[in-house]
């Protein structure tokens, strides 16, 4: 976990060589401006002979007065561009590890959960790198110049100076550490918490105000916001005591000095305007470390904070990409071979022994009742689960062997649950080709009905669909789905209960479309509706992860299998429908 957070500054050593040289010279500066300062009063109460005797410390205090300034810009301008940069290059590899793992490996997190990993851990990892690494390495180099400056006078003087600051300095945030570890994961754990609840209650508001449950959210959030303030209260006392504790060791060590560095002034060793000198370098070298305690509180968030992320990253994913890759858009045969999967080892298999081919050009409908194991297929075909035993081949390659970019580009999906962004209807359809020009968005809605309420729209294709297109009905986004996957213009076509928002007479108007657009590619048109199949090449029916019936649809009406009872259900239903209307 720390070589990882260590390998992020690697590329930036330049920058963190100047943010730290910087921080060295505002702190050096500040000593140099209260020590010169210091000498510019005393001398100046012994009455010189003349002003010029004070020239030099003058010119001192304006030259180290300005320089600090300069040198604290500089430093700030440094360590925060490079802790920003060190956050991009996190989160770009936060988000290069998490999505391998889509979305089989992420069914068991809460999406707060992901979005407090993305937003509240990675802002969190800054406090390392901006005020746990450069202020200690500010402090020790500053504690070498101390000695330096102080050994001028006496090197006892350096000595214990050096010793003061080192106790302060590594004593203090070691207690702060112990103090603070175990509470900053805690409060990291809390707010995760915390920020998956509040997700979770804003995506299902609608649901908590139907059955009058808000009361209730608003007392586990209330609840989970006062544990967090209660810790976080807690952690600012831990700041408040080691904030104490160092202006305590600050002004000791400036006594001390005065106790060891008076019988030198006695004795002649050292000029009693040196004392000045003194007492102002023991005091102002304290701000090279004043900020220890502190990022040592802030370690043990930013561990924890790493360690949240690596409970998320590390898994492993569910299936390779694979090393083949398919050149160009090639139409090739779809084959499943004895085909099992389940989705964890110990759970029931929900495909069992599964084979069938999908020709090129072919259209294949598969069906069955819920549970049958449709969807499931089409996620080992997207190629988002790896199956246990059997084979999958696209053309001659093995399914597991094929890169996923390739595999995405030769089969085109429009899920069972399809996300809208909260953008414009075109950027939403864009994303299946962001080269798609407006005629070839106009062209796909029109085959997936989807026109027609498209032009209704405020500004057409320009309007926001608003967050997961919950500004259309689910039909209107099932039928965008539809047109999302005709602008892959995919060899082969996935549709997964296309038509599960839409009524019957729409329903058979849309199959006849898109089976119409993509004759002479290859097509699975997944339902448990049978509206519309008789234009199928074939119709295979599933059953408890197995294939029961396939057939044409005469065929299977004439078999008096799953099928027919299917249908007759389906045509009561219908009836029973229109009468009531």
């Amino acid at each position: 976990m720390i070589r990882t957070l260590f390998r992020f500054i690697s590329p930036h050593k330049v920058a963190l060589s100047w943010a730290t040289l910087l921080g060295v010279l505002t702190v050096a500066s500040n000593i140099g401006l209260l020590a010169t300062s210091g000498f510019l009063i005393a001398s100046a109460a012994l009455r010189p002979s003349t002003v010029l005797l004070l020239w030099v410390p003058i010119v001192g205090v304006r030259f180290f007065g300005i320089a600090r300034a300069v040198f604290r810009y500089g430093e700030r301008y440094f360590s925060h561009d490079l802790t920003f940069r060190i956050l991009a290059n996190i989160r770009a590899w936060f988000y290069d590890r998490l999505e391998p793992l889509a979305p089989a490996r992420l069914f068991n997190l809460q999406s707060g959960d992901v979005l407090s990993s993305v937003v509240s851990d990675v802002d969190t990892l800054q406090d390392f790198y901006l005020r746990s690494i450069a202020p200690t390495l500010i402090a020790f180099l500053v504690m070498a110049i101390v000695y330096w400056l102080l050994s001028l006078f006496d090197y006892r003087l350096g000595l214990l100076q050096v010793l003061i600051l080192l106790v302060s300095g590594i004593g203090i945030p070691a207690l702060t550490y112990g103090l603070g570890n175990r509470l900053g994961s805690e409060i990291v754990t809390t707010r995760s918490g915390f920020s998956a609840e509040l997700v979770d209650s804003l995506q299902g508001m609608s649901d908590i105000l139907a059955f009058s449950q808000e009361q209730k959210v608003i007392e586990s959030l209330s609840n989970r916001q006062h544990m967090l303030v209660k810790k976080q209260m807690k952690m600012a006392g831990i700041g408040g005591l080691t904030g104490g504790l160092m202006t305590f060791f600050n002004h000791f060590s400036m006594w001390i000095l005065l106790l060891v560095a008076i019988p030198l002034v006695q004795v002649g060793k050292i000029n009693g305007v040196d004392l000045t000198v003194i007492a102002q370098t023991a005091l102002a070298s304290f701000e090279a470390i004043i900020p220890l305690p502190l990022a040592f509180q802030y370690l043990g968030k930013s561990f924890a904070s790493m360690r949240h992320l690596m409970t998320i990253v590390d898994a492993k994913p569910s299936v390779s990409s694979g090393e083949v890759k398919m050149e160009g858009k090639m139409l090739s045969a779809l084959v499943i071979d004895h085909l099992s999967f389940r989705y964890h080892s110990g759970d029931p298999e929900v495909l069992k022994d599964l084979s069938f081919t999908v020709a090129p050009g072919a259209h294949i409908a598969i069906v069955g009742p819920s549970g049958a194991g449709k969807s499931s297929m089409v996620q080992i075909l997207s190629k988002f689960f790896d199956y246990e035993s059997g084979t999958v081949r696209l053309g001659e390659n093995e399914l597991r062997k094929i890169q996923m970019e390739s595999v995405h580009e030769h089969i085109a999906v429009a899920p069972q649950q399809s996300h809208l962004f909260n953008t414009s209807v075109k950027e939403n359809l864009q994303l299946a080709n962001p080269f798609a020009s407006i005629d070839m968005i106009q062209t796909a809605c029109a085959v997936a009905l989807a026109d027609t309420f498209v032009e209704k729209l405020p500004e057409k294709y320009d309007t926001f669909v608003g967050e997961q297109g919950y500004k259309l009905s689910g039909g209107e986004r099932q039928r965008l789905a539809i047109a999302r996957a005709i602008i892959a213009d995919a060899p082969i076509s996935i549709f997964d209960e296309p038509t599960s928002g839409l009524d019957a007479m729409t329903e058979e108007q849309l199959l006849l479309s898109v089976h119409q657009t993509l004759e002479g590619k290859s097509m699975l048109w997944i339902t448990h509706r049978l509206t519309g199949l008789e234009v199928m090449d074939e119709i295979i029916v599933m059953n408890h992860g197995m294939i029961e019936e396939r057939g044409t649809h005469q065929e299977l009406l004439q078999k008096n299998g799953l099928y027919r009872k299917m249908w007759d259900t389906q045509q009561l239903m219908i009836g029973a429908t229109e009468m009531a209307v």
